[in-house]
């Protein structure tokens, strides 16, 4: 099984300047959240959702974490890299203490490429990849003509030539 939860704090995507968003007490209590709502004794993954490497050295996140994998709570730990910033988590790969990343890759985005995969690659991270299908536009359902409502964060994400592209 695997979950992830957002920061204590919500401003979408993560914020620069934002100190502690993942307080210890906040981490522990999404995971125990987490496995009442799963039924389980063990989450096999669990992400923070929306990492900046800023957070590294700030807070105590990491006693938390370490606390729930010496439990049995956790089995490994991972982030979601906040969109399109794949060098926002080298220098928690090079902590050693993450297993996994989550990161935004597929054929219109292989940035991942240059710094990303070849640092977990050096450190043995796992890499998990989201929006592989380019958000449906990989799919083959995604014409010129298709529209979107305006509510549709589609309508946003293919403005302009995207259509056409995919």
């Amino acid at each position: 099984m695997a979950t992830k939860f957002r920061r204590r704090t919500v401003k979408w995507p993560a914020q620069a300047g934002v100190s502690v968003a993942f307080p210890a007490e906040h981490v522990i209590a999404c995971t125990e959240e987490s496995l009442k709502n799963l039924g389980s004794e063990t989450i096999d993954v669990q992400q923070f959702h929306v990492w900046s490497d800023e957070w590294v050295n700030q807070g105590d996140w990491l006693e938390a974490v370490q606390k729930l994998k010496e439990q049995g709570k956790l089995k490994y730990f991972g982030v979601s890299i906040n969109d399109f910033q794949p060098e926002n988590a080298i220098k928690l790969i090079e902590t050693g203490v993450v297993d996994t990343v989550q990161v935004i890759y597929n054929i219109f985005e292989q940035s991942p490429e240059d710094q990303l995969f070849p640092a977990c690659e050096r450190h043995q991270v796992g890499v998990i990849v989201r929006v592989a299908l380019d958000e449906g536009g990989l799919t083959g359902k995604i014409t010129p003509n298709t529209a979107f409502e305006e509510s549709d964060f589609r309508s946003k994400y293919f403005r302009g030539d995207r259509k056409q592209q995919v």
